[in-house]
């Protein structure tokens, strides 16, 4: 606090520390235990009371008259809010939070000046306080927000390359800002620089997957295509709300395109109850530890089987899970109950040398009295490769389960579901074109969960319709639809360097058979150009 803008001297840090409390709560009674509770926690000094009533003397001498009260049950502050920082603080963000587009240059005074009151981290110094964390956190992320907000204002406000240039340096700061990157790359669009601004939207996606396992949101994956739709939109006036970027608030698409499901996702899986439940009922009923190999082609959903199926209904019933890629010898996970390897098939990618310690690995947990129940996910063609490993292929004949095409209800369950838990409807049309293009098809579902990902979020209303599946080309041909309007939205340059990433993430055998490859993340930024 000031006192004719002279800096009040409030005495050490556990003074500050009660001053602190009483101004977060201002208004309100603060009790003498709470305060006590706060400052020494189980083990406070026997004078405690006294102390505070010394501190609390202390501050009525260095602060204006009567601006700390005692009640019978403790302190309370008699201050006006608006002379506390954090509170005008809070008054200018909401002031600007309420100015319509239109007033996006107003916006960015307002906020320019609520986030110059900042001088540092709220209640620096006495942060450990539990009885402020509340308010830190709350503070904190307005903070976030209003700097955010600023930025959108710049934006909208017709600062285009300005705003650009500020937000390259706001999400370096702040790389698992979301709405950091979705001001980015439209700051970029709007200014001509429709190239980098896909660019740097990979960046994100990259970024968010590297450091938080996440893919982007519903919101920056609109803005993505309606950027390679190069939608009107996109170019007229928003509010400054927090999906601003995405230009609506936009119904969660609960379809996952070409993304296998995870065990986040496992409320939108559909489809694989029947083969869940039988690998389930084989884990639970063994009376020793053993292997479990599901095979089929690639896309028939093996990753998101046992994944988005299989993991949350082994935790259900109180059983310890571990997931792991074939990358390098097992270690850490003999303690737990079940030990899920994924994608085996990735070892053709590592040397014969690796491959073969990889596999011994794991038969020796498979062999363990101890050790955990294995499940390995494997393309069907490359079983007969596995096979050539003896003490593996002793365990894989009685330990096989296939994945199979998917059943007419399962795809009808597929399509229908997930819709219907985001308050959305499908036109049995569209169901039955889908189960038509998809029966017998082992690999059609990354297609019909692309499809349906384009769908849901080009359908406006409550129900997907028929019309939308042909407008995105249907299950054969959104893929191709969406990868072609990618490549041509690249230069000559960018084509080059895309087929070359590509070519890094394939390997081929002697016999010609292709496998997907990891790549380094230094290997891909190694390439030319």
């Amino acid at each position: 606090m000031a006192e004719g803008g002279t800096p009040v001297d409030l005495g050490g840090p556990q003074q500050r520390h009660v001053l602190a409390v009483l101004v977060s709560q201002v208004g309100s009674t603060v009790s003498t235990d709470t305060i006590i509770d706060d400052l020494w926690g189980e083990q406070p000094p026997a004078t405690a009371r006294k102390t505070i009533q010394g501190y609390v003397s202390s501050l009525r001498r260095r602060l204006p008259d009567d601006m700390i009260a005692s009640t019978p049950t403790g302190y309370s502050l008699n201050a006006d809010p608006a002379s506390i920082d954090a509170h005008r603080f809070y008054a200018e963000v909401d002031r600007a939070a309420k100015l319509n587009a239109s007033e996006a240059r107003r916006a960015s005074e307002v906020l320019t000046g609520a986030l110059s009151m900042w001088r540092g981290a709220p209640f620096e110094g006495i942060d450990d306080s539990a009885l402020l964390q509340p308010e830190i956190v709350r503070l904190n992320e307005l903070r976030a927000r209003a700097v955010e907000d600023l930025a959108a204002a710049d934006l909208f406000s017709g600062r285009e390359a300005a705003a650009a240039a500020e937000l390259a340096d706001l999400t370096a700061r702040n790389p698992l800002r979301e709405r950091l990157w979705a001001l980015r790359v439209l700051a970029l669009y709007r200014s001509g620089r429709q190239t980098e601004a896909l660019r740097v939207f990979g960046d994100a996606r990259r970024t968010l997957a590297t450091e938080a396992g996440l893919e982007p949101s519903i919101e920056l994956r609109v803005l993505e295509q309606r950027i390679l739709d190069q939608d009107p939109i996109l170019n007229g006036t928003h509010a400054l709300d927090l999906d601003a970027p995405a230009t609506a608030a936009v119904r969660r698409n609960p379809y996952k395109g070409l993304r296998a499901f995870e065990e986040s996702d496992a409320g939108d899986f559909f489809g694989r109850t029947s083969l869940v439940r039988r690998l389930v009922e084989s884990v639970t009923a063994r009376t020793s530890r053993g292997l479990h190999v599901v095979a089929g082609p690639s896309g028939s959903g093996k990753s998101s089987l046992v994944r988005a199926g299989l993991t949350p209904a082994l935790k259900s019933i109180g059983l310890d899970v571990a997931i792991e890629f074939p990358s390098r010898p097992i270690a850490g996970n003999v303690g737990q109950d079940v030990l899920i390897v994924d994608q085996l098939e990735e070892i053709f990618a590592l040397t014969q040398e690796d491959s073969d310690t990889y596999l011994d690995s794991l038969v020796d947990l498979i062999e363990s009295p101890d050790g955990p129940s294995v499940i390995v996910t494997v393309r069907a063609d490359v079983l007969d490769h596995l096979l050539v490993h003896e003490r593996f292929a002793e365990h894989v004949a009685r330990a096989l389960f296939i994945v199979t095409p998917l059943a007419d209800h399962e795809i009808r369950e597929i399509v229908t579901a997930p819709a219907a838990a985001v308050g959305m409807s499908v036109d049995p049309d569209v169901v039955a074109s889908i189960v038509a293009d998809a029966r017998g098809e082992v690999a059609s579902l990354p297609l019909i969960q692309f499809a349906l990902t384009d769908l849901c979020d080009r359908t406006s209303g409550d129900t997907m319709t028929l019309d939308g599946l042909t407008a995105v080309g249907g299950i054969g041909g959104a893929l191709s639809r969406r990868a072609d309007e990618t490549l041509a939205a690249l230069d000559s340059s960018s084509s080059s360097i895309a087929r070359n990433v590509f070519l890094r993430l394939v390997t081929i055998t002697e016999d010609g058979t292709v496998f997907r490859r990891r790549a380094s993340l230094e290997t891909i930024e190694s390439l030319d150009g």
